[in-house]
């Protein structure tokens, strides 16, 4: 008996301590759906990607994370998607919602040397309308509009996140070998390898190894101990003590 009590005390404790502070956490039920859209292209020149969005609200700051996924159009159609999620926070009286938390979806469009088609949750459908990307540095903005927030790390990815980040690269690595200033080069192989170590989950394994390193620099920064000459006196070996009486002959 004691022991329920105990249970349920402590998320009523919690609870009350949530609520005397003026904070109240609420949750409700949230859709979201992409529209069907008609490629207007041939469909070997486009790839669509549904993007998995995760929104973090938290005091005024408003980060998003992204996930892509490569879509495979039937024909000349790209179907539409749907999701059901919970978005949940906490409200601070006077000050409105402090935390908000809530999942939502969209669709991206790309055709080398167009401009990126951008379908938001909920928006109208129809045919997508193309406007070109008419230099290099228009192409590079058209494929960086592809992952507009922060990149949703994971354990583990399906063949279709991995073949979206996979395409990607491979489009940066043909802009390097276009262009022609060895600074435009690096920086659009640098994108290159940003995004092959995603598919690959090396993003993980380095943010490890560097925190791992960080961590062995610190050790070897520390000062060693001071000697002192107890410590010295400890080192030192004992003299060996002979026992038993000796004979006078």
């Amino acid at each position: 008996m004691r022991r329920i009590v105990f249970s349920l005390g402590y998320p009523c404790g919690l609870i009350s301590i949530i609520f005397l502070s003026g904070c109240v956490p609420y949750g409700y039920p949230s859709f979201s759906r992409t529209p069907s859209v008609t490629i207007n292209a041939p469909p070997s020149d486009v790839h669509a990607f549904r993007v998995d969005i995760d929104n973090f609200s938290f005091v005024g700051l408003d980060p998003a994370a992204e996930q892509l996924t490569e879509l495979r159009p039937a024909g000349d159609q790209v179907n539409s998607q749907f999701q059901a999620s919970t978005s949940w926070g906490l409200l601070s009286f006077p000050f409105g919602a402090m935390f908000h938390h809530s999942k939502s979806l969209g669709l991206r469009l790309y055709r080398p040397g167009y401009e990126t088609v951008d379908y938001k949750s909920w928006a109208m459908g129809g045919k997508a309308e193309w406007k070109p990307a008419r230099d290099l540095a228009a192409q590079e903005r058209a494929l960086d509009d592809l992952l507009q927030g922060g990149t949703t790390l994971t354990d583990t990815m399906t063949p279709a996140q991995k073949n979206a980040y996979l395409y990607i690269a491979s489009e940066y690595e043909r802009f390097a070998a276009m262009s022609g200033p060895a600074d435009q080069q690096a920086r659009l192989a640098e994108k290159a390898t940003k995004f092959r170590d995603l598919a690959k989950g090396e993003v993980k394994k380095k943010e490890s190894t560097e925190q791992i390193a960080a961590a062995q620099s610190a050790d070897s920064n520390k000062p060693a101990a001071s000697t002192t000459a107890t410590d010295v006196a400890r080192s030192q070996p004992r003299p060996v003590q002979q026992t038993g009486a000796s004979t006078n002959r």
